[in-house]
């Protein structure tokens, strides 16, 4: 998801970025829009990595996240069993 939006997101900016910058030099047409098609794709492929980078890092979030929730509900249950069982052990009477 991140991989594609990052990647399309600079490759339009560096497209928008390079005709401007062309236009306001007085570049000729031609010069403009070969400049701007490689600055598209070489910003495409830097914003795929970037992005590739940025869902890792989600990716690995969430994962650390899910076991942090996970360990928490189990040591709930431990402390639960734990009080039952203090409970039910003080609750017989002794007999002698």
């Amino acid at each position: 998801m991140f991989v594609r939006l990052i990647a399309g997101i600079l490759a339009l900016l560096a497209f928008s970025s390079a005709i401007v910058a062309g236009l306001l030099a007085g570049n000729p047409f031609e010069t403009i829009l070969s400049r701007a098609w490689l600055t598209m794709i070489a910003f495409f492929i830097l914003g795929a990595i970037a992005g590739a980078i940025v869902q890792a890092v989600v990716d690995e979030h969430q994962m650390q996240k899910m076991l942090a929730q996970q360990q928490a509900e189990e040591n709930a249950q431990d402390v639960q069993q734990e009080e039952s069982s203090n409970n039910t052990s003080q609750a017989e009477p002794l007999t002698n």
